[in-house]
C-alpha cells in the first residue's frame, strides 16, 4: 500500500513539473517530442538509406569496372599464348638449336637470318617487350635473343619448370634481357615434330602495357600473380602486403567484400582469372 503511495507522488510530481513550466517552454516541449524528433529519427533513417544505397551501386560499378579490366588482361594473355605457338615446328630455329657451330661467322649470319623475333616484335609491339630462346647447344655464343643454358640456368626454378611442363604454358616475374626491370613473362619449351626439345621460349610482356588498363582506376589496384607476386599495380595509399593475406583461393571466382585495414573499413574486390594451357593464374 505504502509501495503505490510513493508511485502515485511521483506520478504527480513529474505532471506538476510538467505543467508547472511556463507555456512557451511548455510548446516547445510539444513541438520537440511532437514534431522535431520524429524529422529528426525520420532523416537520420533516410541518410543511412541512401548511404546503403550509394555503397551498392559503388560496389556494382566497381564489379562491372574490375571485370572489364580482367577481361583485357585475359585477351592480352590469350594473344601471347597464340604467338608462342607461331614458333612451333620453325626449321629455322629448329636448325640453329640443332647445329654444330664451327665457324662464328656463320652462327652470327643465321642469327641474322632469323628475323620472327623482330617480326613478331613489331606486330605486337604494343604487348610485347621482348622474346628470346634458351637453347641446350654448347656451340653457340649468347645474345640478348638466343641465350646458351648454363648450369646457373638450369638450377632457375622457371627454367625447370618449364622443362617439366614439356610445352605447357608457365607465366612467372623475370627479369627482361638487357633491360633494369622484371616483366611478367609467358615461357614455354619449344618441341619439334618427333617430340624433341627445341629451346625454352621466353616472351616478357610490356610493362605500361598493364597501365593503360588500370589508369583510369581511381582505387588501389594490384596485378598479381599465383597470389604471390604483384606483377603490376596502382596504389593509392595501401600497399600490396597489408592485403596480400585477404586474397581469396583461386577457385572462388570473383570476390567482393569489407574488410579491415588500420582501424579502416575497406571494400575489396578480386577477379580470379586463370591463365589458359597453364596452371597459373592472375588476380586483379
Amino acid at each position: 500500500m505504502g509501495e503505490q503511495q510513493n508511485m502515485a507522488q511521483k506520478v504527480k510530481a513529474v505532471f506538476n513539473r510538467i505543467f508547472g513550466i511556463r507555456l512557451r517552454y511548455r510548446m516547445l516541449l510539444v513541438y520537440i517530442i511532437g514534431g522535431a524528433l520524429p524529422i529528426i529519427i525520420i532523416g537520420l533513417y533516410l541518410v543511412h538509406g541512401i548511404y546503403n544505397i550509394l555503397t551498392e551501386q559503388a560496389k556494382s560499378a566497381e564489379v562491372t569496372e574490375l571485370d572489364m579490366t580482367r577481361r583485357q588482361v585475359e585477351e592480352m594473355a590469350n594473344t601471347l599464348v597464340t604467338v608462342t605457338k607461331y614458333f612451333y615446328f620453325d626449321p629455322q630455329l629448329e636448325e640453329i638449336a640443332a647445329k654444330q657451330y664451327t665457324d662464328y661467322q656463320e652462327m652470327v649470319h643465321d642469327y641474322r637470318k632469323y628475323d620472327s623475333f623482330l617480326n613478331y616484335g613489331s606486330y605486337y609491339n604494343n604487348t610485347i617487350a621482348w622474346m628470346n630462346i634458351y637453347l641446350t647447344n654448347d656451340t653457340i655464343v649468347s645474345n640478348s635473343r638466343f641465350t646458351k643454358v648454363t648450369e646457373e640456368i638450369e638450377e632457375e626454378e622457371w627454367y625447370a619448370l618449364a622443362k617439366k611442363k614439356n610445352g605447357g604454358a608457365l607465366w612467372r616475374f623475370c627479369q627482361v634481357p638487357s633491360k633494369d626491370n622484371r616483366a611478367l613473362t609467358l615461357l614455354r619449351m619449344l618441341k619439334t615434330r618427333r617430340g624433341g626439345d627445341v629451346g625454352v621460349l621466353a616472351v616478357y610482356v610490356r610493362p605500361d602495357r598493364f597501365q593503360t588498363f588500370l589508369q583510369e582506376r581511381d582505387c588501389d589496384t594490384f596485378v598479381v600473380l599465383n597470389g604471390q607476386t604483384v606483377v603490376a599495380g596502382q596504389e593509392q595509399g595501401l600497399y600490396f602486403e597489408q592485403v596480400a593475406g585477404l586474397l581469396p583461393e583461386m577457385e572462388k571466382g570473383q570476390v567482393q567484400k569489407n574488410v579491415m585495414l588500420d582501424k579502416q573499413e575497406y571494400v575489396m574486390t578480386c577477379e580470379n582469372l586463370p591463365l589458359v594451357e597453364s596452371e597459373d593464374y592472375l588476380q586483379i
